[in-house]
């Protein structure tokens, strides 16, 4: 063997030889990075399932909160059905209670002997039920329309008929009323029915 030879072949087992040593801490840093990985797989795990027991449980706190807000919403409903029901009732007591009164002033007035009682007499008993009993009307709420003289007005008047005037003035007023209207607050109950000046074509 010639001294190049040699010395390559030195060359070569040197080199072999500072792999062999070297290899083993080369292993060893990647055992350390692959256990780091393992290391931080598993932290990221248990905190994953900690937040979502921690969500499980926050939705079951908001379930249970839902719950109860549908409960008393449903029983503050029905209380206040109750009430309305309630006052209704009592409404109804009290206006029948007063036209229970106007009833017993009308049975009176025909019990009444038309033998031994004048007419005026009568007549005045029953114009006393009736301005009693517009009062029972007036405390329900009940408003009576009479448009005597007023301009005619379509929204709460009909026309049953005309009368002949010459009197400019008296032009689309009403002239009589046949049957009163009523209305209770803003509702229409019933129209009046009236009859209304027109003046005659020259």
């Amino acid at each position: 063997m010639n001294e190049d030879q040699t010395h390559g072949t030195e060359e070569l087992e040197a080199t072999t030889d500072f792999e062999q040593e070297q290899s083993p801490e080369v292993m060893s840093d990647e055992e350390e990075i692959g256990n780091l990985s393992v290391s931080e797989d598993a932290e990221h795990e248990g905190v994953t399932d900690t937040s979502i027991e921690d969500l499980e449980i926050k939705l079951i706190s908001e379930e249970d909160k839902y719950v109860r807000l549908v409960a008393e919403f449903t029983n503050y409903r029905r209380r206040v059905q109750q009430e309305i029901s309630a006052a209704r009732q009592r409404g109804q007591a009290d206006l029948l209670r007063g036209f229970l009164e106007v009833l017993d002033d009308l049975e009176r007035v025909s019990e009444t002997d038309v033998n031994s009682t004048s007419v005026k007499t009568l007549v005045e008993g029953i114009g006393l039920v009736e301005r009693k009993y517009q009062q029972e009307l007036e405390l329900a709420g009940v408003e009576s329309i009479d448009p005597l003289g007023e301009v005619f007005n379509p929204q709460f008047m009909e026309g049953m008929a005309t009368v002949s005037t010459e009197n400019s003035e008296e032009e689309g007023k009403v002239s009589e009323v046949f049957q009163k209207g009523y209305r209770l607050e803003d509702k229409l109950l019933r129209v009046a029915r009236v009859s209304v000046f027109k003046v005659d074509s020259p």
